[in-house]
């Protein structure tokens, strides 16, 4: 809930309706947006911040363990320095890293950041540098089942980008890092790998 700056935590029921936890609510970083898990039982939220396009300590994203009855318990709070606009994390499949997306200023490319993992934290400092992607990347990130190719797509200019994840969670650009995907105007918001079935 960007609104209030909480996450809503429920229960399903065995007819699928939603039965708020005993605890309804646990905080996290200022205007979170897109959040995802990982295997091993961990939940990261992206921290927007309350200036979105300006620098500071509230770009973030927070971690949380996910309990046996659903609960979730906050593990921490990585500041992303030199973030503007962190909109979105992945974490990959193997559960050893996390990307998070800084959308940036708007006007101009904006960045990946990798980080490590251990026990749900991030790790102190990004891994290597931060590769650009094309113009404002949204909520649309997608790491394939293999693990080796991570793809963000950029809303404004309707391109995909294409990194290669290294053996220690290092992202470097392929050689064509901009696929156009959404036409001239833009607005691609979402993207996912397809894996064929054996024969396809």
């Amino acid at each position: 809930n960007s609104g209030n700056d909480k996450i809503s935590e429920y229960a399903i029921q065995s007819n699928g309706s939603l039965q708020p936890l005993g605890t309804p609510t646990i905080a996290t970083g200022a205007k979170p947006l897109i959040a995802r898990t990982d295997i091993n039982g961990h939940l990261y939220v992206a921290n927007e911040g309350a200036a979105p396009g300006t620098a500071g300590t509230d770009k973030s994203v927070t971690s949380y363990t996910i309990g046996s009855n659903g609960a979730l318990t906050t593990l921490s709070t990585r500041n992303i320095t030199g973030a503007l606009d962190t909109l979105s994390v992945i974490p990959s499949p193997n559960g050893n890293f996390i990307y998070v997306t800084d959308s940036g200023s708007g006007s101009a490319a904006g960045q990946v950041f990798a980080y490590g993992l251990t026990a749900g934290v991030l790790s102190n400092s990004p891994i290597g540098s931060q590769p650009p992607t094309g113009l404002a990347p949204f909520g649309g990130m997608a790491i394939d089942p293999t693990g080796v190719l991570l793809a963000v797509d950029n809303f404004a200019d309707g391109t995909v980008s294409t990194y290669t994840i290294g053996s220690n969670g290092g992202l470097t650009a392929t050689s064509t890092p901009n696929v156009p995907a959404g036409g001239s105007t833009g607005n691609t918001e979402y993207i996912v790998f397809y894996t064929a079935a054996s024969g396809q």
